[in-house]
């Protein structure tokens, strides 16, 4: 279960974990893994996946494309893996990996912004849904607000406007209304 890939070497390197190499094997090459091939992860003699597959918790190569990963490089784990357009994970890391309700609101393993839970299938916090999309809500407020603003002012100078047409034709005050409106302008 070693090999001595070097000549005149006094000890022999160990095969990846799990591997198995015949007696007088000179390479890396020359271990047998029981998942994938031999090769170095991080300076370590492991057993990888090829590219286009990654590695399951049941040691077992799996194809990428069957599980929507990219596995661009050897070693990948589905766990890890980078997920395809239009799938996401609930936790990471997972193998548990589903498809998106709409696959415009997933975008690599994470929601979109403004988007938010399972599925990416409800807005975030801060925004609305308006339109079947999420709108940021401050944007939405200060929109009201103006809306709102220029309402009552047209409101009221649509009031004061017919105010002022209909004086003319409303009877004059007596004095004494006159001195009993006095008084009440005068407490407020």
């Amino acid at each position: 279960d070693t090999f001595n890939d070097q000549m005149n070497q006094s000890e022999c390197r160990a095969c990846p974990e799990g591997g198995k190499a015949p007696a007088g094997s000179q390479s890396l090459s020359g271990c047998k893994c029981p998942y994938g091939a031999p090769g170095t992860f991080e300076n370590k003699t492991v057993c990888l996946c090829d590219s286009g597959e990654a590695l399951s918790s049941d040691h077992e190569c799996r194809s990428c494309g069957k599980l929507h990963l990219v596995c661009k490089a050897p070693g990948s784990l589905v766990a890890t893996a980078p997920l395809e357009p239009g799938y996401i994970r609930l936790q990471e890391p997972s193998e548990e990996i589903f498809e998106c309700l709409d696959p415009q609101h997933c975008s690599k393993s994470n929601c979109t912004p403004g988007r938010a839970g399972p599925l990416c299938a409800s807005c975030a916090q801060d925004y609305r849904a308006s339109k079947k999309i999420c709108v940021e809500c401050k944007n939405v407020s200060t929109e009201k607000r103006l809306l709102i603003g220029l309402g009552c002012a047209m409101t009221l100078l649509i009031l004061a406007a017919a105010a002022w047409k209909l004086r003319r034709h409303l009877p004059q005050p007596s004095p004494r209304t006159e001195c009993l409106l006095q008084l009440i302008m005068a407490q407020l």
